[in-house]
């Protein structure tokens, strides 16, 4: 198994040329670009054929005389088998890692988003965390999401959906309702005891990517008010039948009225409609 770099996006695309996740997607990647910061890609071959892809971004530090001992890697999701392989999924990874340190990489970071696979035996020296993440699967009807849910939050929905709170699609000029309820979130976190409570979970993301990914067309923002009173926001990644909710949040009167699982309805909703 051999892995290989490369600046084309379609080296991390599946036999269709298709993206195998959003966070592989150059949509995804290329709104983080910058002076110290590009997107690269990642192929691995087996026999003569490519067995699995990544992508990611490529660091460094700003200061010319760091650049050369700088350098590192940024993956928001894990390697991808092509032929769906768990087993396989761990052996790029091992491959993926031996290039890191191969090419004298000087960090690597890997994320989960929206990511299937659980990767079996590690390298020496690489720690793993845990953590649970939001995936709004759109192949169900509405019938069947209706059905999964508890009866106490589809009564929650239905008792939200009676005040006349109205949810809609948001622009790049609403990305500051989205860091408004970010922020109420997290001082409601921290006093409930989350010392260490961080809303922005993707490496290097900015109030500038937030804008670039609406306007990519990648990722769509949802917005719930009440008379125009601001209560809760979504920001969602999207990719073909599933969409990532990467961030969020409500103001102090949205968690009260419960207003954010009646907007995660409302999201599958829309984006369902679309």
């Amino acid at each position: 198994l051999q892995c290989f770099e490369s600046a084309d996006p379609g080296a991390a695309c599946d036999a269709n040329g298709e993206s195998v996740s959003s966070f592989t997607d150059a949509r995804w990647l290329e709104a983080f670009r910058a002076d110290n910061v590009a997107p690269t890609y990642f192929r691995f071959v087996a026999g003569g054929e490519t067995v699995g892809v990544a992508a990611g971004l490529r660091t460094q530090s700003r200061h010319r005389l760091l650049q050369g001992i700088s350098k590192g890697l940024c993956l928001h999701t894990g390697t991808v088998p092509l032929n769906g392989d768990p087993g396989l999924a761990t052996d790029c990874f091992n491959c993926f890692y031996d290039y890191v340190v191969r090419n004298r990489y000087v960090s690597l970071l890997v994320g989960s988003y929206d990511y299937q696979y659980n990767y079996q035996i590690l390298p020496v020296g690489v720690n793993r965390r845990i953590r649970d993440e939001y995936v709004l699967d759109l192949s169900c009807s509405l019938d069947e999401l209706t059905k999964k849910l508890s009866k106490t939050r589809r009564q929650g929905i239905n008792r939200v959906k009676k005040i006349g709170i109205v949810v809609k699609q948001a622009g790049v000029g609403s990305i500051v309702d989205l860091i408004t309820v970010i922020n109420c979130t997290k001082k409601k976190k921290t006093i409930s005891g989350y010392g260490s409570y961080n809303p922005y979970y993707a490496y290097f993301l900015t109030e500038v990517v937030l804008g670039r990914l609406i306007e990519s067309g990648i990722a769509r923002l949802y917005v719930a008010k009440l008379d125009g009173e601001l209560l809760s926001a979504n920001f969602v990644v999207i990719n073909q039948e599933r969409a990532y909710a990467l961030l969020g949040g409500s103001t102090p009167t949205g968690y009260q009225l419960n207003v954010g699982s009646f907007l995660d309805w409302r999201t599958i909703e829309l984006l369902k409609a679309e």
